[in-house]
């Protein structure tokens, strides 16, 4: 079988991660190569860009690199799309710095043309990275088939690239036996440098007015363009939280050199928030290439480098793997069976307290523990990863279903965290009510035979105290009181909103 790349004349460690969107295997007409980042916002070791700039100079046409900020992905809000305006911010230089040229389009107000119909009709080939959630796959799709040349998807998030795998494992183990030899080829090996001239640039007329990099520097012009967006401005921008490519590799520089040594000893104590690396946002919006990451912590060679790649390797790439063979990958059908029976058989199961999303959302739950993650979450727009399993198996004991249990964990995770609507999001809310998992007897109330993790137990091995500083801290510098003026509901909640 031919290696979808190959029609192109990629080099394998390019094209073993290329999936063809359509069925057109020739570049069409003298119109640009679009790389269409979604997903994958940085400039080294980018597959999608790296593809772009070979393809463009293997068929003489021109480059172009377009980054758009939709109003229509799944919790849209002023949160979310502040890191993605940061990582605009690092593309326009890093394209820059390449002799790329780059445009971003930000759909708001006045300002909301179809922006890849456009393209479709235009491009010699449209490559974009491949991110297998609704609604992105979906509008790749629907692209795909009105496009007039070429669409080519690159993997630009997994070692093991997707279309190499692509399958689920109902463990982890099985997933780490069945990918072992995929990976050892994989994880030391460089990334090498496209071997290319400075990329031709397009003289034709964007369908759409280009956002100038100087007003995202600007905090007013910032907060105005937000404004001018149809999101949820609700949820406030975590502006203590830098997002971008060079905010992200000095994270991971820093931690590879100060922090990873004690990676397998700290990693569990919510409480020590600088014992991970917390680069699970910039991972998500591919700001760094995970291969980099993998590679540099193999050379380490220690222990817990060791353990710090079994996370990568077999924990997220397994959900990343799990969700790319999956039509429906948020449905509850995606459980084991034993799963599904033992919520079956404790559907009736009496729950003693049902909390209203209001009371999810703003952390207004029976226990205290669980109302600080919430917080965290809020606040932050972040979870440690070992308290978030904890938090992820509270709500089914709170909800009157295992449907309304999953829907719930999902919104409040991809509403308020940086690193949410991700492969990893599902996965993890899903293991929470079984997935990749085992059956655990005797059965319990309410969770059956699912594994359970009790916030009372796991409250007394943290220090409570410390965590709780951690998590009520301001997200920002707030130099003078908020005042609301009026009463009613409107009042009432704009200053709840304000002090949670």
């Amino acid at each position: 079988m031919q290696v979808v790349g190959a029609m192109f004349d990629l080099p394998e460690y390019l094209a073993e991660r290329c999936r063809l969107a359509n069925t057109i295997q020739e570049p069409q007409g003298e119109g640009p190569v679009i790389v269409w980042l979604k997903s994958s916002l940085r400039t080294h070791e980018n597959p999608a860009l790296d593809a772009g700039r070979i393809i463009a100079e293997r068929f003489s046409r021109p480059l172009l690199v377009y980054q758009g900020i939709d109003e229509r992905y799944p919790h849209a809000n002023a949160r979310h799309h502040n890191i993605l305006l940061d990582a605009a911010v690092d593309m326009h230089h890093g394209c820059k710095q390449l002799g790329v040229d780059y445009a971003l389009h930000v759909a708001r107000e006045g300002q909301r043309p179809s922006v890849m119909k456009t393209f479709a009709s235009q491009a010699s080939m449209i490559i974009t990275d491949l991110f297998p959630l609704p609604p992105w796959k979906n509008w790749v799709k629907r692209i795909a088939k009105i496009a007039s040349c070429p669409v080519l998807e690159i993997d630009c998030h997994c070692v093991v690239p997707l279309p190499v795998f692509g399958k689920s494992m109902d463990r982890p183990f099985r997933y780490r036996d069945a990918t072992k030899k995929l990976r050892k080829r994989r994880v030391g090996l460089p990334w090498p440098q496209p071997q290319v001239e400075q990329s031709l640039s397009w003289d034709g007329e964007l369908p759409f007015e280009p956002v100038e990099v100087s007003h995202l520097k600007n905090p007013d012009k910032r907060l105005r363009l937000l404004h001018s967006c149809n999101i949820d401005m609700s949820v406030h921008p975590v502006w203590k939280q830098r997002g971008g490519e060079r905010a992200a590799l000095a994270r991971w520089n820093d931690f590879l050199t100060n922090r990873l040594s004690g990676y397998a000893r700290r990693r569990n104590n919510a409480a020590d928030p600088e014992g991970v690396s917390r680069l699970s946002m910039a991972i998500h919006y591919g700001m760094i290439s995970v291969m980099k990451i993998v590679r540099e912590a193999h050379e380490v060679g220690t222990k817990a480098a060791e353990k710090f790649l079994d996370e990568l390797l077999i924990f997220r790439e397994h959900a990343w793997h799990h969700v790319y063979s999956k039509e429906e990958p948020y449905g509850l059908q995606n459980l084991p069976n034993w799963a599904l029976e033992s919520w079956q058989d404790t559907a009736d199961d009496v729950r003693t307290t049902l909390l209203s999303n209001e009371a999810f959302e703003i952390g207004n739950s029976p226990n205290h523990l669980w109302n600080l993650c919430q917080t965290s979450l809020y606040r932050h727009g972040e979870l440690h990863n070992n308290l978030r399993m904890t938090w992820g198996k509270a709500t089914p004991h709170w909800t009157p279903s295992v449907e309304d249990s999953l829907r719930i964990g999902q919104h409040l995770n991809d509403k308020f965290a940086l690193d949410g609507r991700d492969p990893s999001s599902i996965a993890g809310i899903h293991w929470c009510h079984g997935l990749f998992d085992r059956a655990f007897l005797p059965p319990l109330p309410v969770m059956g035979v699912v594994r359970k993790r009790e916030l009372e137990t796991h409250q007394s091995r943290l220090d409570m105290d410390a965590y709780e500083r951690h998590v009520t801290r301001l997200a920002y510098k707030q130099e003078r009181p908020f005042i609301i003026v009026g009463a009613g509901f409107a009042g009432a909640r704009a200053a709840q909103i304000l002090t949670n």
